[in-house]
């Protein structure tokens, strides 16, 4: 499976109705299968500089291709050789949050992706 990050943009502390005293994070994120066998999409892990860890916040999930959060983050969604999906992944992280980098495990070990927020 080969990761593409599309966009990262910090939101602050509201996003879609909600309210954080820290900040949310969401990163837009092109999955390509690039085997010859359907591939799952995997659990996505945000790290910062601390090495704290933060799930895809399962209430704010925005998935434009329609795929549903529950597939997403349970590794149910099969994408076929040669396709691709495309999706929004909201984190929420405290506002003292830098560094961040994605983490899509693999069976390699974490396939890392730094995310530049450019704040």
């Amino acid at each position: 499976m080969q990761y593409q990050v599309l966009s990262a943009v910090n939101e602050g502390s509201s996003y879609a109705f909600q309210q954080t005293t820290g900040k949310y994070i969401l990163v837009k994120i092109k999955a390509t299968n690039m085997t010859k066998t359907e591939m799952p999409l995997t659990s996505i892990i945000l790290v910062d500089s601390e090495g704290r860890q933060y799930q895809v916040d399962a209430l704010l999930i925005d998935i434009s291709s329609g795929l549903d959060m529950y597939e997403i983050t349970n590794d149910y969604v099969g994408i076929p050789p040669g396709f691709s999906e495309s999706f929004i992944a909201p984190f929420e992280v405290p506002k003292d949050s830098t560094g961040l980098q994605l983490e899509f495990p693999s069976a390699q070990g974490p396939i890392v992706l730094s995310v530049n927020l450019g704040l």
